[in-house]
């Protein structure tokens, strides 16, 4: 048995390759076909001198898995992908294509995880619709593809299919200023990241907040206060809304997010002290509040149950950390930036 070749037992056909950083050069042979049986194809990480996907790999009818990412392919992306009607899992990353010519998806309906990451989509007028023709669609990754707001002819739809879409990754793109419309239908999100795409204005509301466990809206230019719905996405474990634009308080109700796990709110404009509900963030481990203009006496109860806290980053404000003398945190840092806070002991 080869190392990476999975065989029917009682057929012997081929039915998967694991051949991922196997050190792989030279061209893909069309031998391949000859493999008929062929379910799960890996090929990522290699260096294949073809300058684009042959076109052959649409030829795979059994096709259900096929990771092509990082292999050096830089031309367009064969037309007869779309022939892989039983595809599930497709992952193209780092592929640079010249025409952006997507019209391919369309015929991958049962499709369940996309993932494009970095392969440059600004010529792909039409994206979004070809993403609507998906309604298997689980997951969608297209950070960093040059997706731009006015490079599309529809920003928008009227009707979403994909609404079983549970991952939601657009980041490091142009999409701003408004943040697209059609996101807030998706109600069984868990996973979605919009950072770094120029979104201005105030972060808009999420139809359902139940299911989402990540939010990651940091580096864009959101200037409101931070919304009341975030506080019920009791399912939450990482918060990131660092380096906006964002001011007012922070949520008391924020501190009821008991599974929040990582908190960053960094290089914003928040004012007043820290709620004293932080204190209910008994499995918090990252914890940024760096660089607002947080202010006001913050005493060692508030730290009594965060016994996992890891990270604290809390430099750039004008906090005092009230304190016994001989008081031990419940806490073993392995970062800890305070930058100037004040120390005081306790005046009560």
């Amino acid at each position: 048995m080869w190392e990476g070749v999975v065989c029917n037992n009682l057929t012997g056909h081929v039915l998967q390759l694991h051949l991922q950083q196997s050190g792989l050069q030279g061209k893909l042979n069309p031998c391949l076909l000859n493999l008929k049986h062929l379910r799960y194809i890996d090929l990522s990480v290699n260096l294949f001198s073809n300058e684009s996907i042959p076109n052959f790999i649409g030829s795979f009818a059994n096709l259900e898995y096929l990771d092509l990412s990082y292999v050096g392919f830089h031309g367009n992306i064969p037309q007869t992908l779309g022939n892989l009607s039983s595809l599930r899992i497709l992952r193209l990353e780092a592929i640079y294509p010249v025409d952006s010519n997507i019209e391919w998806l369309s015929g991958l309906s049962h499709l369940e995880h996309l993932d494009m990451s970095y392969v440059n989509l600004s010529r792909a007028t039409n994206w979004l619709q070809m993403i609507n023709k998906l309604p298997s669609l689980v997951e969608l990754n297209l950070p960093g593809c040059s997706l731009e707001h006015n490079n599309f002819m529809a920003p928008d739809l009227d009707v979403v299919n994909f609404t079983s879409l549970a991952t939601l990754d657009l980041s490091s793109n142009k999409l701003g200023p408004v943040v697209p419309r059609w996101i807030f239908q998706l109600n069984k999100l868990t996973y979605l990241d919009l950072s770094d795409n120029l979104f201005e204005g105030s972060i808009p509301s999420i139809s359902n907040t139940t299911k989402l466990q990540y939010i990651d809206l940091s580096y864009n230019h959101f200037n409101s206060t931070i919304p009341d719905w975030i506080c019920t996405c009791k399912s939450l474990q990482s918060l990131y809304l660092e380096r906006n634009l964002l001011s007012g308080p922070i949520p008391i109700n924020l501190g009821n997010l008991s599974s929040l796990i990582d908190l960053d709110l960094g290089f914003n404009k928040l004012t007043g002290n820290l709620p004293y509900s932080f204190g209910q963030l008994n499995n918090l481990t990252y914890l940024t509040i760096q660089n607002n203009m947080l202010e006001g006496i913050v005493r060692e109860s508030l730290f009594a149950n965060l016994t996992k806290l890891r990270f604290l980053f809390a430099s750039g404000n004008h906090l005092t950390l009230q304190v016994e003398p001989n008081w031990i945190p419940p806490f073993k840092l392995d970062v800890l930036e305070l930058g100037s806070w004040n120390l005081g002991g306790d005046h009560n």
